[in-house]
């Protein structure tokens, strides 16, 4: 997926890609998929994939959480 990821143009439909990957795998490969996350363009859907991700990866652990809100600017 990461391959046909790199190759596709950039637009829309490659920024819902990279979304739906992300939240794919991010249970399985964090770092990865804040890799793919954070090539998107800083906006609203952005914002609320990561927001995803915090409440259900690092909800019971509060310093990750807090590290992965400041890391990401997410108030």
């Amino acid at each position: 997926a990461g391959k046909w990821l790199t190759a596709a143009p950039d637009g829309p439909a490659k920024n819902a890609a990279v979304r739906g990957y992300a939240l794919t795998i991010f249970e399985h490969d964090l770092e990865t998929a804040m890799q793919w996350l954070m090539t998107l363009p800083p906006d609203e859907r952005r914002e609320n994939t990561l927001r995803f991700i915090l409440v259900n990866e690092l909800r019971d652990d509060p310093e990750a959480a807090a590290a992965f809100k400041e890391k990401h600017g997410i108030k």
